[in-house]
């Protein structure tokens, strides 16, 4: 089930919601829970009934090597836990790219497994990771198993994220609100109408431009280089709008049941370095890979040339999170180097007190970020060798580009509203009299006109990018 369809709009999303504050009101907390877990296993299992029992082992599994820590906080127990998560991970995962490696390093014929990849399964157990590290620290101390099972299992979060901490998860759910919280409905369908519309009507409609251009160099087409950077500026712009879409949509769910969710997004693209790209995209896997890996690595506290190292390890294997496959390890190397190239550069210039250029700052790091989602993107290395060739004037039989100026004027002029328009969930969620939001005739007219924008693109229905990884 997808949150851009109208199975989930018309039907699952409004009967949950319903049913949640009606139990809530009569029954009490506890069966309102039960009904959020019910209802988080019909949203699960709506693509594979047969994932939800995948879902199940690894909670069951979870839980109870918790339960287990707080009583025996052994460190073995702890490396039991991991292990299982990872080697869960690992078959539905990387089993066939380690095959399709091997055989390609020694010759070797092993047949494919043919593994399908469970939805949403880098992030629950990345999401399950922590918990056991958490608790076998004693920052952590396990409820119930219907608290645990809201836990993983919450759908505005269950598929792409983000990965939520368990205290700050499990606080929210104890003290649910016990009346119905107006403001937080109005906040939740504000996010979710705003995120919806950056999926559907942007996003998509933004897709056909990027995956002509990947889609021809794949079959090895040759481009133009216009066609080069455009097809990569169009990338560029629906990832973006894809997963923070998603995201925005995911918090906004969340508020409409009275959580708030981590943000996840604070507008990556104005970023002025790689290193303050990361910290404000896909920020809860980013704080993962800082807190449960280059932390325990050592941080940047056994000196500079460990640092790098560290910085270089965390980036690769924060690539092949994202997907099975060389690209996605390039993509990390690529980010690795820009972090590791940023921390020379300071390190040089430190005494030197050289002026801080913020307008070159960004367009270098915008620049960047476009040349690595080229790899991302790319179906193989040699495809996005060929664009990256492109880009720089190489193409061996120019072709005349199929980007017209209206479509870059149109691509420019989004990306120059993403940069510099407030993120709206911060807008939306700020509380300060001065710059808050707060619900009002107008706005409510504005994010109807939204969703009717959005539901006239429900006919061409795509699953959200992240859903890959």
């Amino acid at each position: 089930m997808l949150f851009n369809s109208y199975t989930f709009i018309i039907l699952f999303l409004p009967l949950t919601v319903v049913l949640f504050y009606a139990i809530k009101q009569h029954l009490g907390q506890v069966p309102a829970l039960a009904l959020l877990v019910t209802a988080s296993g019909i949203f699960y299992g709506w693509w594979n009934p047969s994932y939800l029992l995948l879902l199940a082992a690894s909670i069951g599994t979870n839980y109870g090597l918790g339960k287990l820590l707080v009583h025996r906080k052994r460190r073995a127990i702890l490396i039991a836990g991991v292990a299982f998560n990872l080697a869960l991970l690992g078959y539905f995962k990387y089993a066939d790219f380690f095959v399709t490696t091997m055989n390609a390093l020694v010759g070797s014929e092993w047949v494919l497994l043919g593994v399908v990849l469970p939805l949403a399964i880098s992030f629950f157990t990345f999401q399950q990771i922590a918990f056991l590290v958490n608790t076998f620290r004693g920052t952590v101390i396990p409820g119930s198993l219907l608290e645990y099972m809201a836990f993983v299992a919450f759908f505005p979060q269950l598929i792409a994220g983000p990965i939520v901490n368990y205290r700050r998860v499990m606080s929210q759910f104890a003290r649910l609100p016990k009346g119905i919280p107006w403001h937080d409905i109005a906040r939740g369908l504000t996010l979710f109408s705003i995120g919806l519309f950056k999926k559907v009507v942007l996003a998509d409609n933004i897709a056909p431009y990027a995956d002509a251009v990947f889609g021809t160099v794949q079959v090895g087409g040759d481009i133009a280089m216009l066609d080069a950077w455009g097809g990569s500026l169009a990338y560029t712009l629906q990832l973006y709008l894809d997963f923070s879409g998603y995201s925005d949509m995911a918090l906004g769910l969340g508020h409409l049941f009275g959580i708030r969710l981590p943000i996840n997004f604070d507008v990556p693209y104005k970023a002025t370095s790689i290193a303050d790209f990361w910290r404000r995209w896909h920020i809860t896997l980013s704080s993962f890979l800082r807190d449960y890996l280059y932390i325990p690595l050592g941080g940047n506290r056994r000196g500079f040339t460990r640092t790098q190292l560290n910085v270089m390890i965390t980036f690769l294997l924060g690539g092949l999170w994202h997907g099975a496959g060389w690209t996605f390890v390039v993509w990390g190397a690529l980010h690795g180097f820009f972090v590791v190239t940023q921390n020379l550069w300071e390190r040089i210039t430190a005494k030197r007190a050289l002026p801080t250029l913020r307008p070159l700052s960004w367009v270098l790091t915008f620049l960047s970020v476009v040349v690595a989602w080229v790899v991302f993107r790319s179906e193989s290395l040699a495809a996005s060798f060929a664009i990256w060739s492109s880009m720089i004037g190489f193409s061996t039989e120019p072709t005349a580009s199929t980007f017209t100026v209206p479509v870059l004027a149109a691509m420019l002029g989004i990306l120059g509203i993403i940069v510099l328009l407030p993120s709206p969930v911060r807008w939306v969620r700020e509380e300060t009299k001065a710059a808050g939001w707060r619900p009002h005739p107008l706005y409510a007219g504005v994010i109807v006109l939204i969703l009717l924008a959005s539901a006239t693109q429900f006919a061409k229905v795509a699953p959200f990018l992240y859903f890959n990884f």
